[in-house]
């Protein structure tokens, strides 16, 4: 089955899937509400506003700054847009991971390249190396943090965080191995890779990613001080940010991985201390994140109006 059928069949299966973490989610809460909502009346909460504000600065910058990972790489694929266009296409587009299936996130960056005269395959592969970037220095900076922190997670995320790990050493070699399965297949020794990016251009995509990641985490270690919870350390959050961001992208039927990253984030950094603040917590910087990324994406809407002809001639 291909085309609109399939497409029908997948959004089925993803609200099922959906409803099903719904069901599930409802049930712990009804099992656990009672005790967490004890923890969190039992909590001093001592507010630091100069923390938060802080906090929630460098945690709208990170969410500024995340588009020009997807820059370089268009350039890289041959674009020649407005860098103010690219940004714009990746904050509107990325409205659509609030999407059961996060499909209209990659469709819409991969649509708006093809509309402008970028073939299938490199269109589509711009999406896809900025998350296998995004996944790698996620891995290899929350390796970084558990070795820091010392603690220990469940297996899977474990099995999560090496595999996303191992991407870092394949990435900067993703150019030669193009070209060897181009030719491989039997296709031309002259015939282009989709994705022409130097193993020097990844390297500075994966330092961009890590570095964007270790913001992130500065970002809740201030967030949870100033809501006055000091048991949880740098390398506790540096190891659970990324780590949960992976949780919510592997959870691909659920909007914005909602629920599965705050899951995932808590189980990490609780370590036998009390859940109930940290969910409190936790879910108000994702509010804050969620609103940050829905304010962006549509104020980038208006720099759609200009047209193609206003690209750039050469590339960054």
């Amino acid at each position: 089955m291909t085309g609109p059928g399939l497409r029908r069949k997948l959004r089925f299966v993803g609200w099922v899937l959906l409803a099903c973490l719904v069901a599930a989610a409802a049930w712990i809460v009804a099992r656990r509400g009672g005790h967490w909502l004890a923890q969190v009346s039992a909590h001093s909460w001592r507010l630091s506003w100069q923390s938060l504000a802080v906090s929630a600065a460098l945690l709208l910058y990170s969410l500024w700054l995340i588009p020009e990972g997807w820059v370089r790489i268009c350039r890289a694929l041959g674009s020649r847009e407005r860098r103010g266009l690219l940004r714009a296409v990746w904050f509107a587009s990325q409205l659509g991971r609030y999407v059961p299936g996060k499909i209209w996130l990659f469709a819409g960056r991969a649509g708006f390249l093809r509309s402008r005269g970028m073939g299938m395959a490199r269109a589509s592969a711009a999406p896809v190396a900025e998350l296998l970037f995004t996944a790698a220095a996620a891995g290899v900076s929350s390796l970084a943090g558990l070795l820091i922190w010392g603690g220990g997670m469940a297996d899977h995320l474990l099995y999560m965080l090496l595999a996303a790990s191992g991407l870092a050493v394949v990435l900067p070699f993703l150019h030669p191995l193009q070209r060897l399965l181009i030719r491989l297949r039997g296709g031309p020794a002259e015939s282009e890779a989709p994705l022409n990016l130097p193993a020097s251009q990844s390297f500075l995509l994966l330092g961009l990613y890590s570095g964007l990641w270790i913001m992130r985490a500065l970002a809740l270690l201030l967030w949870l001080r100033g809501f006055g919870i000091e048991g949880v350390g740098f390398g506790a959050c540096l190891a659970g940010v990324p780590l949960s961001w992976l949780a919510g992208y592997a959870a691909f039927f659920v909007p914005g991985g909602i629920g599965v990253r705050e899951a995932a984030l808590v189980g990490i950094l609780s370590a036998g201390g009390d859940t109930g603040p940290l969910l409190v917590a936790v879910a108000g910087q994702r509010l804050l994140l969620s609103l940050g990324e829905l304010a962006l994406g549509l104020l980038s809407f208006g720099a759609f109006g200009r047209g193609p002809e206003e690209a750039e001639e050469t590339p960054e």
